[in-house]
């Protein structure tokens, strides 16, 4: 029996989005919200550009396609009667640099997914 490598496994960014705003905190105002949509990223990796510096917000979100068919498991012995496989939890690590490639600021997310 071939034990696969796990990495095939792991599930792929399907569709991400990026948000950065400014808030005017004097006069209470969102000033600009820059949106950034990106679907199906050949290696996990999206880059966004701006020429702003001044952003205040920052939101991320993604979308993931986990597929346990393709884990080929035995059948499900009699004595279980319900199962549920899915993305538990998932690493996001953001690179903010400047337009030189410096870096600025780097941080790790790291989000546990509860069930429904």
């Amino acid at each position: 029996m071939t034990v696969p490598n796990i990495a095939d496994y792991f599930p792929t960014i399907e569709q991400s989005t990026f948000e950065v705003g400014y808030f005017h905190r004097v006069k209470y105002m969102q000033i600009y919200n820059i949106t950034k949509d990106s679907a199906m990223s050949s290696n996990n990796l999206e880059i966004f550009w701006t020429n702003r510096r001044d952003g205040l917000t920052m939101n991320f979100s993604f979308q993931s396609i986990f597929s346990p068919s393709t884990l080929n498991l035995p059948a499900k012995p009699g004595y279980i009667s319900k199962f549920a496989l899915g993305i538990t939890e998932a690493d996001i690590s953001v690179t903010l640099t400047d337009f030189n490639g410096n870096r600025k600021l780097k941080f790790l997310i790291y989000v546990i997914i509860k069930p429904g």
